[in-house]
């Protein structure tokens, strides 16, 4: 318990330093467009989801927590700083059951999984992927411990965010995966409209949404190219070398956390943090995501539990996990 507090009360310190560095340099609250969304419009798109009826809060429920807050900045913000706390407290405590028997309190390694500065950062906005992030970091967790408790506690994070549903390949053997395979098929073949409308589209819209997002799309290509997006992208955000394509500032922050996953996998395990649970899911969403910069929020739990993913699929560390 000692140490859990220790933990927390680190990872607090460390989003507000970040958070004051970036109010000093001019980062306001309101850099994320949608941090200005969930500040101003919460409660009237909390009335607008209960008028179509409960089955409209897909997607929506961070709404909800951002309204129970009263659209208060500074509330949500507390709000997310101690979520991000308590997801460390659980990236700990694996660690410490594969590696360090509760012997050493902290260490580098420990350090590069904690510290992750993109995720500090997100944790000090009033954005929801840090609560997406730790719905994520709860499900896997209690998944390896009782099966029923870790997908019941799916059911907020599918609020949330609908597409998180793609997430799940993280707690499915890679020997269970062929089963997934005639489901694909039969959907694939009563709904081609779907598949093929959505292909289109992402090929006809501008995936450039940011002005320093200069990665390429290789829209020019056709279905050929969402089959290198999709290869490339989900490479590029698990090792960082993205950074090469569109060096920009605002990617640096994500940039640095993918190479601390790789030094914190690697220090520990000899190994990288690129699995298959983690990089099919990231290859969809590279294909359906309307832009790199928007693709990173939608991978960014998978790439921030990569490393713990990597290390738990490892046979000598799951009895240890669990």
């Amino acid at each position: 318990m000692k140490k859990d507090i220790i933990v927390f009360f680190i990872s607090v310190f460390s989003v507000l330093s970040l958070l004051s560095l970036e109010r000093a340099v001019g980062i306001g609250w309101d850099y994320h467009r949608d941090s200005v969304t969930y500040a101003e419009d919460s409660f009237a798109i909390v009335d607008g989801i209960l008028e179509q009826g409960i089955m409209s809060i897909p997607n929506g429920g961070y709404y909800f927590i951002t309204a129970f807050f009263n659209q208060d900045i500074y509330f949500i913000t507390t709000y997310n700083i101690f979520l991000f706390s308590i997801t460390n407290i659980f990236f700990a405590k694996i660690h410490w059951k594969i590696f360090d028997n509760h012997k050493k309190l902290i260490t580098i390694p420990l350090l590069l999984l904690l510290f992750n500065p993109y995720r500090i950062h997100l944790a000090s906005t009033l954005l929801k992927d840090t609560t997406v992030i730790f719905s994520l970091t709860l499900v896997f967790y209690y998944f390896q411990k009782n099966k029923l408790i870790g997908l019941s506690l799916y059911f907020p994070l599918f609020l949330i965010r609908i597409a998180s549903a793609l997430y799940l390949s993280i707690l499915m053997p890679l020997r269970y995966w062929k089963y997934l395979i005639i489901p694909l098929l039969i959907l694939a073949y009563l709904y081609p409209d779907i598949l093929v409308e959505r292909l289109d589209a992402s090929n006809e819209v501008s995936l450039k949404n940011r002005e320093y997002d200069n990665m390429p799309t290789f829209q020019e290509y056709g279905y050929l190219g969402s089959l290198f997006r999709g290869v490339l992208w989900p490479f590029l955000a698990l090792t960082g070398t993205f950074l090469i394509f569109t060096p920009a500032l605002a990617f640096l922050f994500v940039a640095l956390g993918s190479y601390m996953n790789m030094l914190y996998v690697w220090k520990v395990a000899r190994t990288t943090p690129i699995t298959l649970y983690v990089f099919m899911p990231m290859c969809i969403f590279a294909v359906l995501a309307p832009g790199f910069a928007s693709y990173i929020r939608y991978v960014y739990p998978l790439v921030a539990l990569s490393p713990l993913i990597a290390l738990f699929y490892q046979e000598s560390n799951k009895k240890r996990i669990n």
